[in-house]
């Protein structure tokens, strides 16, 4: 199996579940912006909406996924990721 297919195919369904997510808080709250949308307590309309809750726990499931694929691709090949892992812990993570 190749994992970084894998991997490759749950980025695009997150970068698309997360333009779905955004679309569907801009038809509830016009202008909303995908920092506010990390934030939908602020914003009652959001808070409360069924769909958009909807939409935001498909997104956390796709985030979860890939979280529990790359734990488990480091179990099954820890020193295939011993040099990413160096590299990524010597630059402080973005939050964009």
């Amino acid at each position: 199996m190749d994992w970084n297919r894998v991997e490759r195919l749950l980025d695009e369904l997150i970068e698309g579940q997360q333009k779905s997510v955004l679309s569907c808080a801009r038809r509830i709250v016009p202008g909303v912006t995908s920092d506010d949308i990390l934030q939908p307590n602020d914003f009652p309309e959001l808070e409360n909406h069924p769909y958009f809750r909807y939409e935001e726990g498909v997104l956390s499931g796709l985030l979860t996924a890939r979280t529990a694929l790359r734990v488990e691709m480091r179990s099954i090949n820890p020193c295939s990721f011993a040099q990413e892992d160096a590299i990524s812990d010597s630059f402080p993570q973005s939050l964009d």
